[in-house]
């Protein structure tokens, strides 16, 4: 049987929607970067049988991570894995692949319309994750809370409405087993 990820912190997924926002993820291959977006919700699924590869870049712009997923059928099983330290050393996936699995509308709620995921991308573009992480020694709750007061100070009413899309967010991924890729740096193949 597959090992599937540990459910991550709400924060990850501020921050897949935060690099979303800032249009930090690109395709990984030899045709050249192509920046993966947000999907509108009746998009194509990528064909079966499938292997993507993207590149997500870190809030501050020093670190690039690997996400690699592989679909098999619609609707799944799909796996996939990524290079980051929740990823690899703690057990949940990290927020680049949250990211790409909200772009490609594997991870939405069935409760979110587009134009409210989308208004909840927009109201996290342009946060620090990485430099308000530092600030407050990866303290997450801090972290969220700093997030949403530059939210707050854009739109009030944004705040809320980012809350309640991570929530929605969050609880799909309580009941959804996200089955493992291969492992980055593996060198026996073990999942």
């Amino acid at each position: 049987m597959a090992k599937v990820w540990k459910l991550p912190p709400r924060v990850k997924l501020f921050e897949a929607l935060g690099a979303i926002a800032d249009g930090r993820i690109g395709t990984a291959g030899e045709e050249g970067k192509e920046t993966l977006a947000l999907r509108d919700s009746n998009a194509p699924l990528p064909p079966f049988s499938t292997e993507l590869s993207y590149l997500v870049t870190s809030s501050n712009g020093t670190k690039q991570y690997s996400v690699r997923m592989s679909i098999k059928c619609l609707g799944g099983p799909y796996r996939i894995a990524c290079n980051d330290n929740g990823s690899l050393h703690q057990g949940y996936l990290g927020y680049p692949a949250l990211a790409v699995l909200i772009c490609w509308r594997l991870l939405v709620s069935p409760k979110l319309s587009d134009a409210t995921l989308s208004a909840a991308v927009d109201a996290l573009r342009g946060i620090p994750w990485k430099a308000i992480a530092v600030e407050h020694k990866n303290n997450w709750d801090v972290v969220v809370d700093k997030a949403l007061e530059r939210v707050t100070a854009k739109d009030p009413a944004l705040t809320a409405q980012v809350n309640s899309v991570v929530d929605a967010l969050h609880e799909e991924l309580k009941t959804c087993c996200l089955p493992k890729c291969v492992r980055f740096g593996s060198k026996r193949g073990r999942d």
